[in-house]
């Protein structure tokens, strides 16, 4: 290590730990409820499918690239099993957008595309 003044400092006790930064379990389970929508991309309407593995408080929020919210077509209690959501989005301009699933306090996100 070279300091501010020029001086040379030696370091010679150091440890190094190997580990793995990971996530939480529930937050692993989540990942895995939200399935890609399709057809993508789409022109005017696409299916977006998610799994609950128990009744949840749910919301699914679609954003567009600014990370501005554009519409929340779920938000409520849910029970458990499959869902599958039919978005409109011919009203949309085409792009990259954004939709997230909060489930019981933990999120995951996928990318869509809209295309004319």
């Amino acid at each position: 290590y070279v300091g501010n003044d020029g001086d040379l400092m030696a370091i010679d006790n150091v440890e190094l730990t190997q580990g793995t930064t990971g996530i939480g379990d529930n937050q692993a389970e989540i990942d895995q409820l939200l399935l890609q929508n399709y057809p993508n991309p789409f022109s005017t309407q696409t299916r977006i499918p998610f799994r609950l593995d128990k009744k949840s408080n749910v919301r699914l929020v679609i954003y567009n690239s600014l990370g501005q919210k554009i519409a929340e077509p779920v938000s409520g209690t849910l029970n458990a099993g499959n869902h599958k959501v039919t978005f409109d989005g011919s009203a949309l301009h085409p792009g990259i957008y954004f939709y997230r699933l909060l489930v019981d306090g933990f999120s995951t996100t996928r990318r869509m595309i809209i295309m004319k």
